[in-house]
């Protein structure tokens, strides 16, 4: 068991490589399994180790690449302002997640006291409201989209890569305590404009916004989820999924849950979850069912002045298709 002397010490070379230039801003990190192999400690151990030099600053985790050194911070004396207080922040949340972002956190990647933060951000929700706005300022918002559709898609497309990008925004975003943000608000604008011409009123295509943000969130869960979850056990999804495979072999053989032993047996292999490929197969089937619902529309027909209740129900997408 790791009582902090191995993890300190792997902390304090990486440190040193740094400090010499031996990893220069940019360059990969040794990976957990390097870190492990190299100083013969277990996987818990070295992302132990990483996820310290992550809230220090020293390293930022990428997603798809591995942990880089950070570039390196201008003195604290230069002053810090919003921004830079709010980069310090993202970085954290991105490496470890919004539950290991806070004031102090942030006051140590930057060397500044925690107090002095306090002069820019009142708190920690004005702070992840804040980062928010960033990411979403991130968003290049394309010309207006041509049809109700290409507008949910673009939209759902947009949202999927700010979670791969920053994890933590699905976690911070929810449909009933929304963020006013002002690029927050300029992406919805951008969809309310392509909606216009879907046939529904305010209400039904707040309820389509709304159902595939809902949509794009639930499964950008889990990429915060499954990072968190390799950072505290060291080992990825893929070891862990070939460690239960004794576990779904005996279940394939079971007779007690015949549906689901079925389905096991018959993925033979096993089944290699994609989570870009849920995504596209997911939204399709959204959008698909999204369209049976919609009231017919003349190809020729303006998107202005198109905004009417579905025949016979309530003005509300979710209703039963009449």
């Amino acid at each position: 068991m790791d009582r902090g002397g191995a993890s300190q010490r792997i902390v304090a070379e990486l440190k040193r490589q740094v400090a010499t230039g031996a990893l220069p801003p940019g360059a990969r990190a040794p990976s957990t399994r390097a870190v492990s192999r190299r100083f013969r400690v277990a996987h818990a151990t070295a992302a132990k180790a990483l996820a310290a030099l992550c809230q220090e600053g020293v390293l930022l985790a990428k997603p798809r690449v591995g942990h880089v050194v950070a570039p390196r911070e201008a003195p604290a004396e230069e002053g810090l302002g919003r921004a830079r207080i709010v980069r310090a922040a993202m970085a954290i949340a991105d490496a470890q997640g919004v539950d290991a972002l806070s004031m102090r956190a942030v006051a140590a990647v930057l060397s500044a006291p925690p107090m002095s933060l306090y002069r820019h951000v009142q708190s920690k929700a004005e702070l992840i409201a804040a980062m928010v706005n960033a990411a979403f300022g991130e968003l290049e918002l394309p010309p207006p989209a041509r049809s109700w559709r290409e507008g949910l898609e673009v939209s759902a497309r947009g949202l999927w890569t700010l979670y791969q990008r920053h994890p933590w925004l699905a976690h911070v975003m929810t449909v009933t305590r929304p963020l006013t943000q002002p690029n927050v608000v300029a992406f919805a604008d951008w969809i309310f404009q392509a909606l216009e011409g879907s046939g529904v009123d305010a209400r039904g295509r707040l309820e389509l916004h709304l159902l595939v943000f809902s949509y794009v969130r639930g499964v950008g869960v889990d990429l915060e989820a499954e990072r968190r979850a390799e950072a505290e056990s060291g080992v990825d999804g893929e070891h862990w999924n070939e460690a239960q495979a004794p576990v779904f072999a005996e279940l394939a053989r079971s007779a007690r849950h015949a549906s689901f032993s079925s389905v096991l047996r018959d993925l033979g292999e096993g089944y290699d979850l994609n989570l870009d490929a849920l995504f596209e197969s997911g939204l399709a089937a959204l959008l698909d069912g999204i369209e049976q619902r919609l009231p017919a529309r003349p190809a020729s027909t303006s998107r202005v002045g198109t905004c009417t209740k579905l025949a016979g129900q309530e003005p509300s997408m979710l209703g039963r298709p009449g």
